[in-house]
């Protein structure tokens, strides 16, 4: 699902539609399971979303590979704005003096 909305979206979508969460409440409830077993309909779920993901995949418009020179500039530049506590982070060190 989520790998979905990076390729067609190109963003993270942490809090899901509705009806992807309570299809994943289920999952994680074991709804789809019968005597440790995964039933055919979780399957078919399965196959819808690997067929919706490779469908996203080739018409993707992200490059198939990161530029890791900006990632490397982003990193930096959040990692100075941490040092000079232009932004709070939990666990730095000068959290712990606040």
């Amino acid at each position: 699902m989520m790998g979905i909305d990076i390729l067609k979206y190109q963003t993270i979508r942490t809090r899901r539609p509705d009806d992807e969460l309570e299809l994943l409440k289920k999952i994680r409830d074991g709804y789809f399971m019968k005597n440790s077993m995964l039933n055919d309909e979780f399957y078919k779920i399965v196959a819808k979303y690997e067929k919706e993901f490779s469908d996203a995949e080739r018409k993707s418009s992200l490059p198939d590979n990161p530029d890791m020179d900006k990632i490397e500039r982003f990193v930096e530049k959040i990692n100075r704005r941490i040092v000079n506590e232009d932004i709070y982070f939990p666990g730095h060190l000068s959290s712990i003096f606040r």
